[in-house]
């Protein structure tokens, strides 16, 4: 596996088509082992009916808890069933029909408004940056209830950069913590 850090993704990706998305699991040395997850139904069993059994390990905590707080992510126990407790109402089927669609919809046809004008003039458009704006701009109104404007802007919100940059340095302090990458790691 170390030789594969620099496509750890790829590595990741080549290791489920090999085992017919099986779950699979890596112990680098001093440290926890990670479990990797591909199926649905792995997800239902780790995140539900067999929580107990998966802890998410003080590398976990001490990375993200500055980022995240101490929500359901990030602990476990009783407290990791007070937070689903009170998050499972907020996605059931009556959150996503009343509130979240509704969102989901609006930003869709702003999307599609954007994506048949710059068809309309032939514009180019970089579709990884709209995708994100759509996603972030859906992301905070669904989650913060906030509506930042951001798909019908060229200018990144200042949110959204500050948000980018945190996730990226999380997720290079996870590589480190995690023994995946060094303190150089960008």
């Amino acid at each position: 596996m170390v030789a594969n850090i620099p496509r750890i993704q790829d590595w990741i990706s080549d290791h489920f088509q090999e085992r017919s998305g099986k779950p699979f699991g890596v112990r680098l040395v001093g440290k926890n082992k990670v479990i990797y997850l591909a199926k649905p139904e792995h997800f239902e069993q780790v995140l539900t009916k067999q929580a107990s059994n998966f802890n998410k390990g003080i590398d976990v905590h001490v990375v993200f808890s500055d980022f995240m707080g101490n929500g359901i992510l990030l602990v476990n126990g009783d407290r990791w069933k007070y937070h689903r407790k009170v998050l499972v109402n907020l996605f059931s089927a009556r959150a996503l029909r009343d509130f979240m669609t509704p969102v989901v919809q609006k930003n869709v046809q702003a999307l599609m408004q954007i994506l048949s004008q710059a068809s309309a003039s032939g514009d180019e458009l970089d579709i990884y940056k709209l995708m994100n704006k759509f996603t972030f701009e859906t992301f905070t109104e669904i989650g913060f209830g906030r509506k930042l404007g951001n798909l019908k802007s060229l200018d990144d919100h200042p949110f959204e950069v500050a948000f980018d940059q945190r996730t990226k340095s999380v997720q290079r302090d996870f590589h480190i913590q995690c023994g995946y990458g060094s303190s150089n790691a960008g």
